[in-house]
């Protein structure tokens, strides 16, 4: 060294180090709520389009039922058909995925050819399904 020269040193400090840690912190556990929520409303899109494809063999029920075929009605459970008609062969309640049941709350009248039926999740919101469609629900049991 020279005269008055004052060596500098390369590198960063320990609370440089730190505050880049805790931001680096931060910024992940903002990522993983989100990824989480992204999951939840994938999982939910999933069993809405499931439950939706279900319309037809109701409809086809409700015209056996008003054409005066003997139909008998099912229970909502994954894999059991939702009736036994001569018109529907095969068309079961579908499998969900994991976490979700049938709600106990079901119903059917072929005078108005309405109908309705839930899905229920732990952690993501029920989904109600009817003959206007399915959506999320706060009235499922």
């Amino acid at each position: 060294m020279r005269g008055g020269e004052t060596m500098r040193q390369k590198g960063f400090t320990l609370v440089e180090l730190l505050v880049v840690i805790a931001i680096i912190g931060i910024l992940s556990t903002v990522a993983i709520v989100n990824l989480n929520s992204a999951r939840d409303k994938a999982k939910f899109a999933a069993a809405q389009a499931a439950l939706s494809q279900l319309a037809t063999p109701m409809i086809l029920c409700m015209d056996d039922q008003v054409g005066g075929t003997a139909i008998i009605w099912n229970n909502p459970a994954a894999g059991v058909e939702p009736c036994t008609s001569a018109s529907v062969s095969g068309s079961d309640f579908p499998d969900l995925g994991t976490g979700w049941t049938y709600g106990t709350t079901y119903y059917h009248n072929y005078n108005t050819y309405e109908w309705g039926f839930c899905a229920l999740h732990a952690t993501i919101p029920d989904i109600g399904c009817d003959q206007n469609g399915c959506a999320a629900s706060s009235t499922c049991s």
